[in-house]
């Protein structure tokens, strides 16, 4: 049955299925509550983790009511909200206590799936691509905004030459160790190793040209990779800084 969205109000109960068939994004925890964000319509909210109860609280005021998949996470930034935008055009600032949004608009935004989620900097935090051609780094020292734009290319070119042309979000998540981001690059087996002291970054290549990787782990002195099919694992040593694959996988990790 269908569920009517009054002035950004539920006009009646939600039952169990419905509950369930409610989608949102990702739970930030900021100022002692639990927030998210409606993939359904535009409505920040807040989730009760005990109860289960949803509070619509506030919506970006630039946007439709009925817009849906406006943000793919929210993320907790000294107390702020930082909001990943997906089918809009700027990220989006939530002071809680004002219950104001500011904005900063994305150059040549596209038209949906612009970012994706956010990791944590020292000195800020990453947001990475859905389909944007740039990761951006929030600098709290400098206090602004930075746009990556080689990386997402050259990491788009090794897919290019594993034969895709796909290019929606092609940096995934990962581990922080030894003061570098290890992040997975889907549909190839290519791993991202970003320093977050001077930013430089390399591409490195593991294991066979047809391996894709879905997840890394920190274990012992290395890492261990799930591949894409097949639920098999490969062992990545570390060794000197050095990294090398190693086919098998440890008895112990």
């Amino acid at each position: 049955k269908p569920l009517f969205i009054l002035d950004m109000k539920i006009d009646k109960a939600l039952s169990e299925v419905e509950y369930c068939a409610s989608k949102f994004c990702n739970v930030a925890e900021c100022n002692g509550k639990n927030w998210t964000f409606s993939h359904q319509f535009n409505a920040l909210c807040t989730l009760d983790m005990e109860t289960g109860k949803v509070d619509i609280v506030n919506s970006i005021p630039r946007a439709k009511l009925k817009q849906d998949y406006l943000v793919s996470s929210v993320y907790n930034y000294n107390g702020k909200l930082i909001i990943s935008p997906d089918h809009m055009d700027a990220i989006a600032e939530y002071d809680i206590e004002t219950g104001k949004f500011d904005f900063i608009k994305l150059p040549d935004a596209l038209s949906w799936a612009n970012m994706g989620g956010v990791i944590p900097l020292e000195d800020g935090f990453l947001m990475l691509p859905a389909r944007y051609h740039a990761v951006i780094q929030y600098s709290s020292k400098k206090k602004k905004y930075i746009y990556h734009w080689q990386i997402v290319d050259d990491v788009l070119k090794l897919r290019k030459k594993k034969g895709n042309e796909d290019s929606s979000y092609p940096i995934a998540g990962g581990i922080l160790k030894n003061r570098c981001w290890y992040l997975i690059l889907p549909r190839t087996n290519g791993i991202l190793i970003w320093n977050i002291d001077t930013f430089q970054y390399e591409i490195v290549q593991v294991g066979d040209d047809e391996n894709e990787y879905s997840a890394i782990a920190d274990v012992r002195d290395g890492f261990l990779l799930q591949m894409r099919e097949g639920a098999r694992l490969l062992f990545l040593e570390s060794t000197d800084g050095r990294d090398k694959c190693d086919r098998s996988v440890p008895d112990k990790v």
